[in-house]
């Protein structure tokens, strides 16, 4: 394995020699990245933005639960009729 590894690290320095890099690409490169600049748009205030969209909703949701229950009313047990009370079988 470390036969091929030379074998191969040999074929491409061998390649790479006759086609050496220009000396200034490397000033040229850094140059014309500094040139650009860095993009002066800043975003986060759409993060922030959606942060506080996401709990209006949260506590909207929440709310709206609450209420639902609230608007039922409480449960209660049905009164007990005197005919349920009675006993329906007649001796015959």
């Amino acid at each position: 394995m470390d036969d091929l590894r030379s074998e191969i690290r040999a074929a491409f320095e061998k390649e790479q020699s006759g086609h050496a890099p220009a000396s200034a690409m490397h000033s040229d490169i850094v140059d014309a990245v500094a040139a650009q600049g860095r993009p002066s748009r800043n975003f986060q205030w759409v993060a922030a933005v959606a942060a506080i969209l996401l709990a209006i909703l949260v506590v909207v949701g929440l709310m709206s639960t609450r209420f639902a229950l609230r608007a039922t009313g409480p449960a209660t047990t049905p009164n007990a009729s005197p005919v349920a009370t009675t006993d329906l079988r007649r001796p015959a």
